[in-house]
């Protein structure tokens, strides 16, 4: 009304209900909030690190995390490579969520022998544009017709390429790169239909606005998966 917002008599008897159920759940949380604790064998910071091209999806899931167990996390975000060469020396390195194609973290023998790797997903390699774009209808899109794209890469610096670019770099793919650090400007491009992003459908879905966009695979079939790596014995009760 114009004096204010008031329940009706349904709404306050949905609140009543909710009341008493959030009430419950937070005498839940504190009565076994210590048994939670007691299995985490981290130290008092727990450091994760995130490549570049993980981190809009798994921040949520982290922060989640932080409050199940009441933890207290530092948030590393870099490139995967460069998180894998930190765990292949630092022995304090204990848990990481990165994109990498399949056999790469098995090639190192010390992350075979200290960390164990769950893959969380196994995606295709996909080109995300406008669906006014000419290369929209494509059912696939050649390595060699993608070389001619303009692309949109967020990220800070060119030794700070995702890991989508590099496995396309390393097969001696030239690509049309165009450096943006902001994804909300990557959205703005997209919007304009100037240019492309290399994506797979996980990090599709962090893109605010899909209404606009599609997305459209790299015929050749390259593979990234999406995998959580974590110190044995160190997390073992997580």
């Amino acid at each position: 009304t114009s004096t204010g917002t008031y329940l009706t008599a349904d709404g306050q008897d949905i609140y009543l209900h909710a009341r008493k159920i959030i009430d419950e759940v937070n005498l839940i949380k504190e009565k076994y909030s210590f048994s939670y604790n007691r299995k985490l064998t981290f130290n008092n910071i727990l450091k994760i690190y995130v490549s570049n091209h993980v981190f809009n999806f798994a921040s949520d899931y982290i922060y989640h995390f932080s409050t199940i167990f009441d933890a207290k996390i530092n948030i590393i975000e870099m490139g995967t490579r460069e998180i894998i060469s930190i765990f292949e020396k630092e022995s304090d390195a204990e848990l990481a969520i990165i994109q990498a194609p399949i056999g790469e973290l098995e090639s190192s023998d010390h992350l075979v022998n200290n960390y164990n790797c769950y893959m969380l997903a196994n995606e295709r390699l996909k080109v995300v544009m406008n669906r006014q774009s000419e290369y929209a209808q494509y059912s696939s899109i050649s390595l060699k017709t993608l070389s001619k794209i303009p692309l949109l890469i967020n990220t800070t610096s060119i030794d700070n390429l995702p890991i989508h670019v590099q496995v396309l770099t390393d097969r001696g793919v030239n690509l049309n790169i165009q450096f943006i650090t902001n994804s909300k400007m990557s959205e703005n491009y997209l919007k304009d239909n100037i240019a492309c992003a290399l994506s797979t459908d996980l990090n599709y879905k962090t893109i605010e606005d899909g209404s606009f966009t599609c997305i459209v695979p790299i015929k050749e079939k390259i593979f990234v998966a999406t995998c959580l790596v974590v110190k044995k014995n160190d997390l073992s009760g997580v």
